[in-house]
């Protein structure tokens, strides 16, 4: 009687996930701003964007870079992570008005990386 009773319970459990509907999630996908920056649109939340750029042996001056991009305003938080940035701007501003400053900044990445000697930027064709 329990097998029977398990095994009804299996039954009804496979038949209700197998009928029950799978919502779709939203795509999250990478648009290329330029050629060293691509952008991350975050689907869940309007005010956060993650910007990746190109690779480099070479370390960046995170310090400067997270300085500009707090200078510009509307921008309330930025994390940085290895070659990406992710900024968070305040709810009272739009991207189309924040944005453009911080594509600047990253089309201008190469300023920002720190050259030990002149060899590096001949080397990356700087």
């Amino acid at each position: 009687m329990r097998r029977v009773l398990i095994t009804l319970l299996v039954i009804v459990f496979l038949c209700g996930c197998a009928t029950s509907g799978v919502s779709p999630t939203k795509k999250v996908g990478l648009t290329k701003l330029s050629r060293n920056c691509w952008l991350e649109e975050n689907p869940y939340r309007a005010e956060v964007r993650t910007y990746y750029f190109r690779y480099s042996k070479i370390e960046l001056d995170y310090v400067k870079l997270i300085g500009d991009l707090f200078e510009i305003s509307g921008v309330q938080l930025v994390e940085p992570a290895r070659y990406k940035i992710t900024v968070t701007i305040s709810k009272s501003y739009a991207w189309n008005e924040v944005e453009p400053e911080i594509i600047a900044i990253l089309n201008s990445i190469e300023s920002y990386r720190k050259y030990e000697t002149e060899d590096y930027q001949k080397r990356d064709g700087l």
